[in-house]
């Protein structure tokens, strides 16, 4: 019974569907003089005075907002409709048309309505009617002149706020049965209640004005603000009147303003974050001396008047009144005022020298011209706070003089101008004074001080001819003070040009000087260090130099401004210097900050636009000794020549820099110890970052970019890299002693997790013994990706390199160890090796443009590399090329290489145990004495299989298919060629040509050409399986062998019948019998019934052999068999596309699937497009089997591969059905096998994705040859039982 076959292939097409949405809205009704504008589904209604309020709200709907323009509004308005807004655009009043209703009336529709703005009055019923109602709010009007004012009836949750509920003729809020909310409220002037409650219902009346700041009298039995017949009211706590100033003193001709407070309640809480009174709320003010404006109107709860000191000295009593409450405060009017004495004086000398003034006493002096010459001769504090001028009678003596009998003394808050010969203040031998807040002007000197313990803070000194702050003595706070347009120094401290002794503690801080600087300890008179310098806060600007501090230990600089200085903005000479707090240091002609010193610590330094360099340290130029002991944090240096440089300094700790866009280098760092951490280096025309020294951590997240010479720069011993990014920059992303400079050799650095990318070179260490690598990603250079010279050492832990335009890796040094890279798409070769003793293991390298792997390892037998568990897949040139003695190449696999696949050079080599395929050239060739060559897998390389040029070669236990020349080539004496399966390759099986051959227990079948050709004396060919080659069977020296060449010359496609060795062995046709086709089918009938019997175990051997080839060869083995037995229902068509099956269909989806992982084509490996993948295939192979041309293409345009894949699975379950007569079912072999193939496929791709290259290709090979005998051979030998049981 013959069974008809056919996979029906449908295009199914793809419908789309447009589904359209239709928004309608129905048109607002058109009424005269009534307008109104639709916004996000409500409507705002426009009224004037010409319309009536209730007709808009007639024509409203629930939602809207009904908006009324000035005017008077006779009317009664019935609020009808929920969620409605009723609003007054300012100055509205409602009063009502039929005294007897209410002016508003809200019922049971009108939920969650608004009234607000409005002046409601004129109702002999309620201004406000609510019934029923849950939830309303009534918000800012005004009440007044109604029955009652508000009233509720029945209602709950009514919220009443910021309303004045004044005047009415009974009640200000009648509230029957209904709970409600009041508050911020003015609840005043109501004829009999302010609110009535009765019934049940509870009444929050908290934080509302009564007219007293005693609070609402309360009673159930007569008129009173509060009164209670049933219900609860709350009213404690309310809003009080207070009234206020900033000051209780007012100086002579000096206002102050006077605020009347209504934003706290009586229990002192602060009551405007909840709300406000009303607004224009009218207060009324007197005082008893001075002049005050007597009215002024809150808004936000405040209202503020003015009072004027225009009189002679005293206490005014100034008051405020609204409604019942008056409020009172007093203060005090200045014009030269002691404040012990109460005294009045019309100068300030009168004042200090009155009999009545005492050391310890107070003058405040009023606002006001003052023109004398002042002496303190008492211990006083000068106070104004006004504006104060005291300007010199005479030129030539100090406007204000201090002398020692006023020690303690202070002058605040005074203008001091005019002293052209002689000093603004002047302080002669008196301690401890205090000189604040004043300006000194248009003198000679500003303040000339002689003084221990003085506090200078917050003066402004200002076009003066000398210079400004002169200080002699110890412990001087110089704070807050602003100096400009001085002529000599802005602030000059303890100048020892005058013979005075070492000072101490001297604190700067907040200081603001501009056209000079500020000068401490200048050593150029000879000076011995100091210590304890602050300054805090200052700022210099314009000077020569900024702030120049000598020979002074622990100075503390924070906050200060340093900005377009000629030379150096910031200049420290000591030890122990704390720099930071946000110093801003720009515009500088010179350097930015020079600190000379061990123990700086400089942080939070915002530093830009400097000629020179940014931040400076120990700067060996000018001949100082080694540092140590630097810290610099968080600064932030741009735009400069330099960012920052720190010479010889050793144990800096230098982390959370940025340095952005400098001229030159962005930070350089020199000395041994040092920790470099978190630094941004960025946009730098020179290296981004420079260090030089041993011991050094380069560690936690260093980004730099964008620098127009190289990114980091590093020359010592002992270096730890760890963690940087580096991307686009000119020159190298990472650089390791180049001993371009003429250093020695380096030892042990240590890079691991960096980042490169984009650069000129990726990372390049030069003369460096001991680098270990790991983990470092190198991409997109524009040469190469890493270049290490130096022996030891050790790359390991998964780095990445890949894109570059150069070499991905190259390494030069001996005992280097190369482990569990993955370089790909490079532009170079993946990775080169030269030196004695490598070790390169586990790397994957792919898609480069020149050769996979080169290691040059060197003469002798000390310095062979080992080249081992390695993937060399689709690079330019030779997969991998290794030369040197005595070198180990084994267990690599290298496939799809346009060059040779293995090429290996050097005396006594080893190459074991590889796997080399589908390569361009030859699949291993080997030049070179004693060579050995064990247990690789050779398959499917355009040339030889396997090239020899060498004496005394050793070839065992390889097997080599499938190859476009001859299986094994070998030109040289003493080869040894022993244990070799040999077979499907277009030239001969073996070919040697040298002296003393031994070739032995070889299998050598199927080949094109001849099985073994041999060329020269004393050869020994011996126990080999040579048969079924295309040619003679063994020729040695012209002379053909005899025995073991039976079968040669039978002409049958290799491929085809090499599936045969997959796992069922030779055919056997017999000594002596003649191979023809019949004898060769009834042959590998047996070998097909075996196949079969076997069936559901073939998972188990999957790969053992001949792997996925010899799969693919057992299916090319069954449409021959197909062909030949059956002609007439099975033409020719599968013999001659036995080749198109077993490499067009299978080879290439291989090849795909491994270069879509490995290159990155832009469509990356995933377990949908795998399975796709597969699905193809068995289509494709179906519909070969059914020679349906027209339908292969039509399933390869489809992109409905899944449903085509069921249907071709359906179809070989149906014929294992008929062909088990009614079983219906598919056989459970076949199942399981099924399965084993799946499991494969997924173990593949998680071993792919945890990087194991080379075991998931094994295992995914396995379950795709597996896939595609389960889901087509299956049912063709269903066909072939059915057939022959006919």
């Amino acid at each position: 019974m013959a069974v008809d076959r056919k996979v029906l292939v449908y295009m199914l097409p793809l419908i789309g569907l447009l589904v359209a949405f239709s928004f309608c809205m129905g048109p607002v009704a058109a009424m005269d003089n009534v307008t109104g504008s639709n916004v996000s589904n409500s409507t705002s209604w426009y009224v004037n005075s010409n319309q009536t309020i209730q007709s808009v709200v007639d024509n409203a709907s629930s939602g809207d907002t009904i908006i009324v323009e000035p005017g008077v509004y006779n009317e009664n308005v019935v609020l009808n409709k929920s969620n409605l807004s009723v609003e007054s655009e300012g100055n509205v009043t409602v009063c009502a048309f039929d005294p007897s209703q209410p002016c508003f009336y809200v019922g049971s529709d009108g939920n969650n309505d608004l009234i607000e703005g409005f002046t409601i009055t004129g109702s002999q019923n309620a201004g406000i009617y609510i019934s029923h109602v849950y939830t309303c709010l009534i918000l800012g009007n005004t009440i007044s002149r109604n029955n009652n004012g508000i009233y509720l009836d029945s209602s709950s949750n009514i919220t009443i706020i910021k309303n004045n509920i004044i005047n009415n003729i009974n009640t200000g809020v009648y509230i029957y049965n209904s709970s409600a909310i009041l508050n911020f409220n003015r609840i005043v002037g109501n004829n009999f209640y302010g609110i009535y409650l009765d019934g049940n219902g509870v009444v929050d009346a908290t934080d509302n004005w009564w007219g007293s700041n005693n609070g609402p009298n309360v009673s159930d039995t007569n008129s009173s603000s509060i009164y209670l017949v049933n219900g609860t009211a709350i009213y404690n706590p309310w809003i009080v009147l207070t009234l206020n100033s900033p000051f209780n003193n007012l100086d002579h001709n000096a206002s102050i303003n006077i605020m009347a407070d209504l934003t706290h309640n009586n229990n002192g809480n602060d009551t405007s974050p909840l709300g406000n009174l009303p607004d224009n709320l009218s207060l009324y003010y007197n005082t008893t001396l001075g002049t005050i404006n007597n009215t002024s109107s809150t808004r936000n709860g405040k209202a503020i008047t003015v009072l004027t000191n225009n009189e002679m000295p005293g206490i005014a009593n100034i008051s405020v009144t609204l409604d019942n409450q008056t409020t009172s405060k007093t203060i005090e009017l200045y014009g030269v005022y002691n404040t012990r004495t109460q005294q009045g004086f019309n100068s300030i000398q009168d004042a200090i020298n009155s009999a009545n003034t005492q050391n310890g006493d107070t003058l405040t002096i009023g606002e006001g011209n003052y023109t004398e010459n002042i002496i303190i001769n008492k211990t006083l504090t000068l106070t104004s706070n006004k504006n104060t001028t005291i300007q010199t009678s005479n030129p030539n003596n100090p406007i204000i003089t201090i002398t020692n009998t006023g020690t303690g003394s202070t002058i605040q808050g005074l203008k001091i101008t005019g002293a052209t010969h002689s000093s603004g203040i002047y302080i002669n031998s008196a301690n401890n004074c205090t000189i604040t807040e004043n300006t000194i002007t248009n003198s000679n000197y500003g303040i000339n001080a002689n003084s221990n313990n003085a506090i200078i803070t917050n003066d402004t000194i200002t076009n003066i001819t000398s210079d400004g702050l002169v200080v002699y003595g110890s412990n001087a706070v110089i704070t807050g003070l602003n100096v400009y347009n001085v002529s000599g120094t802005g602030i000059r401290l303890n100048d020892n040009g005058y013979g005075h002794a070492t000072y101490s503690n001297a604190t700067l801080t907040d200081n603001n000087v501009s056209g000079t600087g500020i000068r401490l300890n200048d050593n150029g008179y000879g000076h011995a260090t100091y210590s304890n310098a602050t300054l805090t806060d200052n700022n210099v600007s314009g000077n020569g130099n900024g702030i120049i501090i000598y020979n002074t230990n622990g100075v503390t600089l924070s906050r200060n401004v340093a900005t377009g200085e000629k030379s150096v903005g910031i200049y420290v000479n000591g030890n122990n210097a704390i720099i930071t707090g946000d110093n801003v240091i720009h515009d500088e002609g010179g350097d930015g900050l020079v600190v000379y010193g061990s123990n700086a610590v400089i942080t939070g330094l915002n530093v830009y636009n400097v000629s020179g360099t940014g931040i400076r340290l120990n700067d060996n130029g000018y001949g100082h000794a080694t540092y140590s002991n630097a810290t610099l944090t968080d600064n932030n240096v741009s735009g400069n020549g330099n960012g920052i440089i720190i010479y010889n300094t050793n144990v800096s700790m230098i982390t959370g820099n940025t340095a952005t866009g400098e001229k030159g280098t962005g930070i350089y760092a020199s000395g041994d110890g040092s920790t470099v951490s978190r630094n941004t280096v960025t946009g730098n025309k020179g290296t981004g970052l420079e260090v030089h020294g041993n011991n050094v951590i380069i560690t936690n997240d260093n980004v730099i970019h964008d620098e127009g010479g190289d990114g980091l720069v590093v020359y010592g011993n002992n270096v730890l890299i760890n963690g940087f990014t580096v991307y686009n920059v000119s020159g190298t992303g990472i650089r390791l002693n180049d001993n371009g400079y003429g250093h020695a050799t380096y030892s042990n650095a240590t890079l691991t997790d960096n980042n490169v990318s984009g650069n000129g070179n990726g990372i390049i260490i030069y003369n460096t013994n001991g680098v270990t690598l790991s983990r470092n990603v190198a991409t997109g250079e524009k040469s190469v990706g890493i270049y290490v010279n130096g022996n030891n050492a050790i790359i390991t832990g998964d780095n990445v390199i890949h894109d570059n335009n150069g070499t991905g890796l190259w390494v030069s040094g001996n005992n280097i160890v190369l482990s569990g890279f993955d370089v790909y798409n490079n532009g170079g070769s993946g990775i080169v090796v030269t030196g004695s003793s490598p070790t390169v293991t586990g790397n994957t390298v792919a898609g480069n443009g020149g050769t996979g792997i080169v290691v040059q390892a060197g003469t002798g037998v000390s310095s062979g590399a080992l080249v081992s568990n390695n993937i060399a897949a689709g690079n330019g040139g030779s997969g991998v090329s290794v030369s040197g003695d005595a070198t180990v190449t084994s267990n690599n696999v290298i496939y799809g290489n346009n060059g040779d696949g293995l090429d290996v050079s050097g005396y006594g080599t080893y190459i074991l145990n590889n796997i080399i395929s589908i390569n361009g050239g030859s699949g291993l060739s080997v030049t070179g004495d004693y060579a050995t060559i064990s247990g690789n897998n050779v398959t499917s390389n355009v040339r030889d299989g396997i090239s020899v040029r060498g004496t005394n070669a050793h070839l065992t236990g390889n097997i080599i298919i499938n190859n476009g020349g001859n299986g094994i080539s070998v030109n040289g004496a003493s080869a040894s060629i022993t244990g070799n399966t040999i077979g499907g390759n277009n030239g001969n099986g073996i070919s040697v040509n040298g002296d003393s051959a031994t070739i032995t227990g070889n299998t050598v079948l199927y080949n094109v050409g001849s099985g073994i050709i041999v060329n020269g004396a004393n050869s020994n060919v011996t126990g080999n399986n040579v048969n079924y080659n295309g040619n003679i069977g063994i020729r040695v020296n012209g002379v053909d062998g005899t025995g073991n060449g039976t079968y040669n010359g039978l002409r049958v496609s290799g491929p085809v019948l090499l599936g045969l060795l997959s796992k069922y062995g030779d055919i056997s046709l017999g000594e002596g019998v003649q191979a023809t086709v019949d004898s060769v089918l009834a042959a590998a009938d047996g070998v097909i019934d075996a196949f079969v019997t076997d069936f559901a175990a073939i998972e188990l051997n999957v790969g053992t052999k001949g792997g996925v080839v010899g799969l693919a060869i057992v299916l090319s083995l069954v449409g021959l068999y197909l062909t030949v037995k059956y002609p007439n229902e099975y033409p020719q068509t599968i013999y001659t596309l036995e080749n198109t099956l077993t490499c067009p269909v299978l080879t290439p989806l291989t090849i795909y699937i491994l270069q879509s992982e490995l290159h990155g084509d832009g469509n990356p490996l995933t377990p949908d497009k795998l399975q796709i993948d597969f699905q193809k295939s068995v289509i494709v192979l179906q519909l070969l089997y059914e020679n349906n041309k027209e339908d292969i293409y039509d399933a390869l345009s489809s992109s409905n591969y899944p449903q085509i894949f069921e249907n071709a699975v359906k179809l070989a379950e149906q014929n294992s059905g008929d062909v088990d007569a009614g079983g219906g079912s598919p056989d459970p072999r076949l199942l399981k096998f099924f399965e084993a193939c799946r499991d494969l496929i997924d173990n593949g791709w998680n071993k792919l994705k945890s990087l194991d290259i080379k075991g998931g290709t094994v295992d995914i090979l396995m379950g795709t040859g597996g896939t595609i005998l389960a889901g087509v051979f299956w049912p063709v030998y269903e066909v072939i039982e059915a057939l022959d049981s006919n």
